[in-house]
């Protein structure tokens, strides 16, 4: 089946505007119970985790360096000598042989990495407040401010928690409408490996280094030998971190007891938390000591200045979907997730939903952080799910999915940060692994910029991930059209993930280049002899990826006016990879061979990488391979894929592509139905890749703007009949706003950054009467459903549909 895309660049502000529905509001009327229930706040390095407890609160506490580990070099010496063997008995068949030499010569020593780690807990508990009444537990999207309040016989008690970027502290409000009712103690902890003191009369310091006594893989049932070699690879070393409790008070005193403050008789207290590593280098005691004293301030200076900062990026874009039963909108959260796991519709959850995912990408990535990891940055366990690291065949891309159509773009520099300084070890890792120019990262990274192959080789031997990751610098240049961007950062890198899959193509002997050794994340066949097989020659993906990552290499190449002769090189291998396959049951093969799934139903769904995020693979473009992807994840879904975590989140981008609204919407269901009370992922571990998907897979039924097409309402489910989005981001520097009633989109609105042509397509079976901008009908033409239309910036353009 021969390829075909249809690219061009649309030429088409980002403004924000204050909403006028009420704040998006996650609320209870108990307090959390467990870690996934609680209220999640974060600023990018400091997160905390809010029980809402009454007579003792509880903030869990995270500050994104803290990881175990050290820089290292673990590229198997043996691998590259060992290469020619591999693709050998790759090329023969030889999959168990494979497998067995890879894990040998040529997986990372020692084959894994280390875990990030938590900070502590902040601990506070009240006297005399067991019989509480009235209480309410929130988190306010809008704001980044989580509150509990309740009553204790006639007085009222309020705590304010947030976690503020401006002041680099985690803040605690604790009030009451009575004088001199504030009474508590507070200190900090963490379960291993730290120390605590207290500096009269206002402080509690929290000392200690990043240590893995154990890791994911261990587990009490495995043999002392297995035992003994996960044990052998844990590192003794990690970062050395310094945390600081300091209170606040207005009224009454504090003094030390032990370990903890004690505050007496207040009238309120602001209560700071700050945190600092060594990770950079540097003294955390002299850091704590500088953010201590930039969060001098009175409690609403603080207050003031984080509202700001957040509402800056949050109220820029709104979703409402408003269903036809307005009474859901006055339940609790966890009453609502109830009726969803009945079976039971709320489309204005969806849209809270949406909402929290910009919300836990707001709080978890900003400018100068790390990157968002597979819990964002909330993780309360010293040996977490996979490490939480930056696992890079879908987590870590997935995290950073609604970033720009989300109107986030901010939140992307740290991704970029974390391949930018995984460079150095990528391109040893190609050279002394593949004798190939360039850079490679296989399927996990950890804070060290890591690159090497981990865990196991059946898994560990795909070399994909940078190509991956250098894909989104491409999606950032398009979407805000930044050319000193696509010069400075995105162009270098998208060149050096192309050059190094030209060198690590091989001709197959068959007038093909082909990508040997191979791996579909993280999927198994079957041969006809029963073998199961990993390792393979030219997983679909990987041509997907080649091909999309190659075309848009040539096309930055093309914007900025350079390398003819490096185009060149890239057209000509593009023309010998293969072509994608349909199978005999009619599904786009996985696999160069058509061979049978070992796992029909595995999550994974790597080979629709051109569906989605990519665009090769369109309805309008490719019909027969967009028919082939449907039976694809057709099958997947009967056989059990997609039904909760991340997965779920992918299956909803997928069938938002192919414009099918109803079975988007049942994966973000299947989230909710297996969500937390506090909208967190919820499945077999914590993973916050599958609430990043769900808000971009929502997004994708909104509003598309692939293959030089901003498409409004593509995929809108029934049971969304009306509604409206405002300020969502599509491809050419463009924000977009519409609204819809009885299914059918009443008005839209775009506002371009720069000028140019803008082609649009409205939703299915109407069309655009036509398009105002201040007071005067701008000229415009249709073909096959799309008005082209030139647009300026600094203005904003009306669109009536009929």
């Amino acid at each position: 089946m021969g390829r075909t895309l249809t690219r061009s660049l649309l030429f088409c502000m980002v403004a924000g505007a204050p909403l006028l529905a009420a704040d998006p509001v996650l609320w209870y009327q108990h307090p959390a119970q467990r870690w996934g229930d609680a209220l999640p706040v974060g600023s990018g390095r400091l997160g905390g985790m809010v029980f809402g407890g009454i007579a003792r609160e509880h903030v869990q506490l995270n500050e994104d360096t803290i990881w175990n580990g050290r820089k290292r070099d673990r590229v198997n010496p043996e691998a590259l000598k060992a290469l020619p063997e591999v693709r050998r008995l790759l090329f023969e068949g030889k999959v168990r042989a494979v497998e067995a030499l890879e894990d040998e010569k040529m997986m990372g020593i020692p084959n894994r990495q280390p875990p990030y780690q938590p900070l502590g807990d902040l601990n506070i508990e009240f006297t005399g407040h067991d019989n509480a009444t009235g209480y309410r537990r929130e988190l306010n999207l809008a704001t980044g401010i989580a509150r509990v309040t309740y009553r204790v016989g006639n007085a009222t008690f309020t705590r304010e928690m947030f976690s503020s970027a401006p002041d680099q502290a985690v803040v605690v409000r604790i009030s009451c409408d009575k004088p001199g009712q504030v009474s508590f103690r507070a200190t900090l902890a963490r379960s291993q490996d730290a120390e605590v003191t207290v500096a009269a009369p206002d402080r509690v310091i929290l000392t200690g280094e990043a240590i893995a006594h154990t890791n994911f893989w261990i587990s009490a049932n495995q043999s002392p030998a297995a035992r003994k070699k996960e044990t052998d690879q844990l590192e003794p070393t990690g970062v050395k971190f310094r945390g600081v409790l300091r209170a606040i008070n207005e009224g009454g005193k504090v003094a030390v007891s032990g370990t903890d403050l004690v505050v007496s008789n207040a009238n309120a207290v602001t209560l700071l938390v700050v945190a600092a590593t060594d990770y950079r280098g540097g003294d955390p005691a002299a850091a704590c000591a500088r953010y201590l004293a930039r969060a001098a301030n009175p409690y609403a200076t603080l207050k003031a200045a984080h509202v700001a900062d957040h509402e800056k990026l949050f109220r820029r874009v709104d979703v409402e979907l408003p269903g036809t039963d307005p009474s859901l909108e006055t339940l609790p959260t966890d009453e609502r997730l109830a009726r969803i796991k009945k079976n039971q519709d709320d489309p204005g959850l969806a849209a809270l939903y949406f909402q929290f995912g910009r919300y836990l990408l707001m709080g978890s990535s900003r400018p100068g952080t790390m990157a968002a990891n597979l819990q964002g940055i909330w993780n309360d366990l010293m040996a977490p799910p996979w490490d939480s690291k930056y696992t890079t065949n879908i987590n870590v891309e997935m995290n950073y999915w609604p970033a720009e159509v989300g109107n986030l773009p901010e939140t992307t520099g740290p991704f970029f940060d974390l391949v930018k300084m995984s460079l150095e070890s990528g391109r040893r890792t190609a050279k002394e692994m593949y004798g190939a120019r360039g850079f490679v990262f296989h399927h996990n990274i950890d804070a060290w910029g890591d690159t090497a192959p981990v865990d196991y080789a059946y898994c560990g031997i795909w070399p994909m991930g940078g190509a991956w990751m250098a894909l989104h610098f491409w999606e950032h240049y398009q979407y805000g059209l930044d050319r000193s961007f696509l010069s400075r950062e995105a162009y270098p890198v998208m060149k050096e993930a192309s050059l190094f899959l030209l060198d690590f193509l091989i001709d197959d002997g068959k007038g093909h280049l082909v990508t040997n050794p191979s791996h579909s994340p993280e999927n198994s066949y079957r041969l006809p002899d029963g073998t199961v097989g990993r390792q393979t020659v030219g997983a679909t993906m990987d041509y997907e990826m080649i091909y999309t990552l190659f075309h848009a290499t040539m096309d930055a190449a093309r914007v900025l006016g350079i390398d003819a002769d490096y185009r060149g090189q890239l057209e000509g291998a593009l023309k010998r990879i293969p072509d994608l396959k349909i199978g005999k049951l009619g599904q786009l093969q996985e696999w160069s061979e058509d061979y049978e799934e070992n796992s029909p139903g595995m999550s994974h769904v790597s080979h629709l990488f051109a569906l989605y995020p990519s665009d090769e693979i369109t309805l309008r473009g490719t019909p027969e391979l967009a028919k082939a992807a449907r039976v694809s994840l057709e099958r997947r879904v009967q056989n059990g894929g997609g039904r909760s975590g991340w997965s779920s989140g992918w299956y909803s981008d997928l069938w938002a592509r192919l414009e099918d609204g109803d079975r988007a919407y049942q994966h973000v269901r299947n989230l909710l139905s297996t969500a937390a009370e506090s909208l967190l992922n919820a499945g077999r571990q914590f993973q916050i890749d599958a609430n990043f998907g769900a808000c971009s897979g929502i997004a994708e039924m909104l509003l598309q703007s692939h293959s030089g097409v901003i498409a409004i309402l593509p995929a809108l489910p029934s049971a969304w009949p009306d509604g409206h989005f405002h300020g969502l981001r599509a491809r050419g520097n463009v924000e977009v706003d519409s609204s819809w009633k009885g299914g059918k989109a009443v008005t839209g609105t775009l506002r371009p950054g720069v000028a140019g042509e803008f082609a649009i397509r409205p939703p299915h079976g109407q069309r655009i009467a036509r398009i105002q901008s201040g007071g005067q009908t701008v000229r415009s033409a249709e073909s096959d459903g799309v008005w082209t239309v030139r647009l300026e910036p600094r203005r904003e353009y009306t669109l009536i549909f009929q």
